[in-house]
């Protein structure tokens, strides 16, 4: 979700396959956009152009993004409008059957699953959902693009919100200490 530059839980549960669509660019590379849904930081719908990032496939990479998220909903239970379902308890037995119940994941099981996936990572920090809506920013703006290109990702509607993402990496820091030498 971090090419989105979601808000945290809250908005991610409420997620459904019909808020995301994979178009093909004129360069014939498929892409997902996420259409933009009401939040704590986007209150109108001005028009139907999307605040968020754009997911690039990657055509030779067993990982695509985007050719993981078609296989996933994919299998995805009809009955259900959401895109994060509980998943069976047991692998159907048939092709085609979902894989997944009727029901969606619990708002535990969301707000907690990227805490849970960067203890069994072994990583030397605890990570939340809200850590990837930071690490998105943050990699935008010490990759150098412009403020006023973020907050249109992330629906931040003035540049003093998003100081406190900002963090000056050592390279940086490095950078600047030889610039001054």
């Amino acid at each position: 979700m971090t090419f989105f530059c979601n808000q945290g839980w809250e908005n991610i549960r409420s997620m459904k396959p019909s808020h995301f669509t994979v178009t093909t660019d004129e360069n014939g590379r498929r892409y997902m956009s996420k259409r933009d849904c009401l939040t704590k930081n986007n209150r109108e719908d001005e028009d139907d152009s999307s605040n968020c990032g754009l997911m690039y496939e990657m055509p030779m990479n067993d990982k695509c993004p985007v050719k993981s998220y078609l296989m996933y909903v994919s299998k995805l239970n009809s009955k259900c409008t959401f895109l994060w379902q509980k998943p069976k308890s047991k692998a159907p037995q048939q092709d085609g059957a979902p894989g997944y119940d009727s029901s969606p994941v619990g708002v535990n099981t969301i707000a907690n699953k990227v805490k849970e996936i960067s203890k069994k990572a072994g990583c030397k920090q605890t990570y939340t959902n809200h850590h990837l809506r930071a690490i998105c920013i943050s990699s935008l703006d010490g990759a150098g693009f412009e403020t006023r290109d973020i907050m249109r990702m992330s629906g931040h509607r003035s540049a003093s919100s998003l100081k406190h993402y900002s963090t000056t990496s050592e390279k940086r820091k490095r950078g600047m200490s030889g610039q001054l030498s």
